[in-house]
C-alpha cells in the first residue's frame, strides 16, 4: 500500500490577473490520460468528477471559483494534479489549471504548523528546538523555541 498525500485549494475569486488564467474556457481540466499510466485513468477520472461536483453544489454556498487538487503517490515521482473551475467568481477570467497560481493568503501557516509537527512526530526535530538551532541566519531569533511560533 503506497503512502497518500493530498493538498486541495478552495479558491475565492482570484482575480483574474494571473496568465495563466487567460488559456481556454473550460470549466475543469486535468491531466491528460495520456500523462497518466492506465492504471491511474480510473482514479483521475472519479477524483475529477469529485472536484467538478464540489464545485457545482458547494460553489456559491462558499463563495469559490476554483478547486486545484494534487495527489501524491509515495514513490510515484509523478503526482496527479486536477483542477476546476476559472479565475473569477462566476465563471469568469479564464480556467484554472494545474499551473496556476493563488494568493492564498494565510492558510500557508497552517500547512507549515502541521508540517513542523509531523517532523516533531518522527523525532526529526523537537518543539524545544531553538529557531536559532535550525536559521542560524536569522540572530534576533536565536532564542525563540519552534514551540513558541506555533502558539
Amino acid at each position: 500500500m503506497l503512502p497518500l498525500v493530498a493538498a486541495c485549494a478552495i479558491v475565492s475569486g482570484c482575480g483574474s490577473s494571473n496568465s495563466a488564467a487567460s488559456s481556454g474556457a473550460a470549466s475543469s481540466a486535468a491531466v491528460p490520460a495520456a500523462s497518466a499510466p492506465a492504471k491511474d485513468a480510473a482514479l483521475q477520472t472519479a477524483l475529477q468528477q469529485d472536484i467538478d461536483a464540489y464545485l457545482k453544489t458547494r460553489g456559491q454556498a462558499e463563495h469559490i471559483s476554483a478547486v486545484s487538487f494534487s495527489l501524491s503517490r509515495g514513490a510515484d515521482p509523478e503526482n496527479l494534479n486536477l483542477t476546476a473551475g476559472t479565475y473569477e467568481y462566476g465563471g469568469g477570467g479564464g480556467k484554472v489549471t494545474p499551473a496556476s497560481l493563488f494568493q492564498i493568503g494565510s492558510i500557508t501557516k497552517s500547512f507549515t504548523s502541521v508540517a513542523i509537527l509531523h517532523l516533531a512526530a518522527a523525532g526529526k526535530l523537537s518543539l524545544d528546538d531553538t529557531v536559532g538551532k535550525w536559521l542560524p541566519q536569522y540572530p534576533a531569533w536565536k532564542d525563540v523555541t519552534i514551540r513558541r511560533l506555533l502558539i
